[in-house]
């Protein structure tokens, strides 16, 4: 099992979190694209990282007041965006004052959300 953290494809206001956290025993690579739930829907979302459950994380985990769930669905195993395109998508959203997700839309295949 490990920890994945994904960028939500859709508008989260700036003073929120931009990347998220979710359970994966998936092998995923950076820049695939999933479907992962955020709150009461299914979101789509670029895999930024992969960080291994150590005990040490396990513990922090069950001590945390919020509970991580897993993805749902893999819609793109290879990556859709690359390094290069994510650090411009971060630069736009610090200097556009823009959600990354909103970003990162733009850069994406509109026929990818088809899957």
């Amino acid at each position: 099992m490990k920890l994945v953290k994904i960028i939500p494809i859709t508008k989260i206001p700036l003073p929120n979190p931009q990347v998220l956290t979710y359970f994966s025993s998936l092998s995923l690579k950076n820049g695939a694209l999933v479907l992962a739930p955020l709150g009461k829907r299914d979101i789509y979302g670029i895999v930024v990282s992969k960080i291994k459950l150590t005990p040490s994380k396990k513990l922090e985990l069950k001590k945390s007041p919020y509970q991580l769930k897993p993805i749902k669905k893999v819609i793109l195993s290879y990556p859709v965006v690359n390094p290069i395109q994510l650090k411009l998508a971060r630069w736009v959203m610090e200097y556009y004052y823009e959600s990354l997700g909103s970003i990162l839309k733009l850069m994406i295949p509109k026929r990818l959300f088809r899957s």
